[in-house]
């Protein structure tokens, strides 16, 4: 994905701002996910971040760079939510990350999740790969060095802080420096993930998960696939194979007997060395990366030497920028309307407004937490001033009466909110409604 991805292209902020407030609008909803491949890696995260907070919503993000984590932003995604928080340190050890090109070194992973722990995370996870190009045991070995070093950091604030270790058997890919390298063998996987199981199997509040051998396998023959893995999969199918990115539903045996059928060799397509001269199955695709920056990579990747970033360093000759396609990164946003945006919130006088509802026919038939859930949301939806709670997770403040039993219809139920004194109750009313489904009546 990092090279098919090329060049950079970051949404504009005020865009990302403008798409939250009117989703939260039409919707209701909440909870903001930021998703991109790196999300650290945004320019404007800092802003985005207090922005999105602005919004009166939960927001989450998926795993970001250990050096990219700071209490500033941390401080305010923890007012919000407490969930997991992911790390993906990828290798165990600094030199295997320099060899994928990840400068990321122990010292960033190690203050990154003291600062997650201090801020109240009690559950980390971490992402790894084995079987790596040029790992060494020392590699697996640091795996377990450094998730016994952080859960000994987060028993400092507290005995109940968890790590969750995930572990991948690294898949070759093409368009990749490392298109060229095979992957590990079935048994040296297994004997790999064999050592983890047994050392962390000792440590506390450490959970070791891993991805089937056997499915990341097939992930590298199909990945690295020329046209006669589509009889494969076909014969597969045939066989019964049906669901299989679902690990119940996984039967590796179909897919041996497919590959006997068709005279195939899985591990051996897999394991599979290819010289740089060789025509690789996917060379007619052009992603614009040109072949020669690729085999410089993998030289480099083989030396351990870096290729620094060049969206804050020099051009690498990568191919795919040009006068009309370059990187494109978010303009700054409009500090003095954030500032006027807090200030209004401050200057709000609220009034109590108590409100009627009905439920009737199938709205009778709706639970009291999805009721008040609708409720909530229909509020959230008119884009009214309301009061929130005050503290960690600040939410709508607003009280229901007592819950009927379950099925029965009822005329009065009531429920009570805070509302700017410039609102208009009627106007809040009507667009309620207009949002409710049918049976259920403000």
């Amino acid at each position: 994905a990092g090279i098919v991805y090329r060049p950079v292209r970051e949404k504009n902020i005020d865009d990302i701002i403008n798409i939250a407030q009117k989703t939260i609008q039409n919707t209701g909803y909440d909870k903001i996910s930021a998703l991109s491949l790196s999300v650290g890696d945004y320019t404007l995260l800092q802003d985005l971040v207090t922005r999105l907070n602005d919004c009166n919503s939960a927001i989450s993000m998926p795993s970001i760079r250990a050096d990219k984590i700071n209490n500033e932003t941390l401080k305010i995604l923890s007012e919000k939510e407490r969930s997991g928080f992911t790390i993906a340190p990828e290798a165990g050890t600094e030199q295997l990350r320099k060899v994928i090109n990840k400068n990321l070194t122990n010292e960033n992973i190690l203050n990154a999740t003291e600062i997650l722990f201090k801020n109240g995370w009690n559950l980390i996870k971490l992402y790894f790969m084995i079987g790596l190009p040029f790992e060494t045991e020392k590699d697996i070995e640091g795996i377990v060095e450094l998730s016994n070093e952080i859960i000994k950091i987060g028993r400092k604030f507290s005995k109940r802080n968890r790590l969750n270790v995930s572990i991948s058997p690294f898949v070759p890919k093409p368009h990749t420096p490392f298109q060229w390298f095979g992957q590990n063998s079935i048994s040296e996987i297994k004997r790999k993930l064999d050592y983890l199981k047994k050392t962390l199997k000792k440590a506390k509040n450490i959970k070791l998960k891993w991805h089937n051998p056997e499915m990341s396998l097939l992930e590298a023959v199909i990945s690295r696939g020329n046209e006669n893995i589509g009889n494969l999969i076909y014969s597969a199918y045939k066989n019964g194979a049906y669901l299989d990115g679902w690990s119940d539903k996984f039967q590796f045996e179909v897919w041996e007997k497919a590959a006997k059928s068709c005279n195939f060799n899985l591990e051996k397509f897999a394991k599979q060395q290819y010289s740089f001269h060789e025509n690789l199955p996917w060379d007619f695709i052009n992603t614009g990366i040109t072949k020669d920056f690729l085999i410089e990579e993998f030289k480099k990747a083989e030396k351990g030497l870096q290729t620094e970033d060049c969206r804050i360093s020099k051009c690498s000759n990568c191919g795919i920028c040009s006068k009309k396609l370059k990187n494109i990164f978010s303009k700054e946003p409009d500090k003095s309307v954030q500032i006027a945006e807090k200030i209004n919130k401050t200057t709000v006088d609220y009034k109590r407004m108590i409100f009627k509802y009905s439920k009737t026919n199938a709205a009778a038939l709706l639970g009291q937490v999805d009721t008040n859930n609708l409720i909530i949301r229909a509020l959230k939806r008119t884009c009214k001033t309301f009061k929130y709670t005050e503290g960690f997770k600040p939410k709508l403040k607003i009280s229901f009466s007592p819950p009927p039993p379950f099925g029965v219809e009822t005329k009065e139920e009531f429920f009570d909110i805070f509302l700017n004194e410039n609102d208009s109750p009627e106007d809040i009313l009507y667009q309620i409604n207009n949002f409710l489904p049918d049976g259920l009546t403000v």
